[in-house]
């Protein structure tokens, strides 16, 4: 007994309804599309002319604006307007930021601060990042854990006015680590 399903609820695309999101998306770059650096789990990269390019230019900048003095960072990604970013906060010698968003194609953005960086995915982004903190030779921090909200990796007693605290680790002179 073969039978059709029924999609009551299905219809066909009409001609005209075609033509209009041809228009409206026909030209629109798709992020499966999007040319990605080889970055395999053997290490060895091929990683795109054009990121190279970028990255050179960058990492001028931010030399020159740095004039010599040791540089830091902080990377680390979170979530905001339902898409998933990259933010590399630079700061001692220089203070600057680059922001990736995440699931879009390269864009290659130069103009900096505050213009944000597209990429294709988490992976080229950290790949970018790293390429910049490399030959910054940056003292790269990963993750954001200064403001943790959740009392159960906080300390126990808040100060005055004190709406989050740094995670509480086993670094940070507490008896007791995260397994616990």
């Amino acid at each position: 007994m073969n039978q059709e399903p029924n999609h009551a609820d299905c219809h066909d695309i009409s001609p005209d309804e075609q033509a209009f999101l041809d228009q409206e998306y026909g030209n629109r770059p798709r992020i499966e599309d999007a040319e990605r650096c080889r970055l395999p789990a053997s290490g060895f990269t091929e990683t795109l002319s054009p990121v190279y390019d970028w990255a050179r230019a960058i990492v001028s900048d931010f030399k020159a604006k740095a004039n010599g003095q040791r540089i830091h960072a902080n990377l680390w990604a979170y979530r905001e307007q339902n898409s998933e970013w990259l933010a590399l906060d630079l700061f001692g010698g220089i203070d600057g930021d680059l922001t990736f968003l995440i699931g879009e194609p390269h864009n290659y953005s130069l103009d900096s601060p505050g213009t944000v960086i597209q990429a294709p995915d988490m992976t080229e982004a950290i790949h970018m990042a790293g390429i910049i903190c490399d030959a910054l030779d940056v003292d790269v921090r990963v993750g954001c854990r200064i403001n943790e909200v959740n009392s159960y990796c906080t300390p126990d007693q808040w100060g005055p006015n004190q709406t989050n605290a740094p995670l509480k680790i086993v670094s940070q002179a507490t008896d007791e680590g995260l397994s616990k």
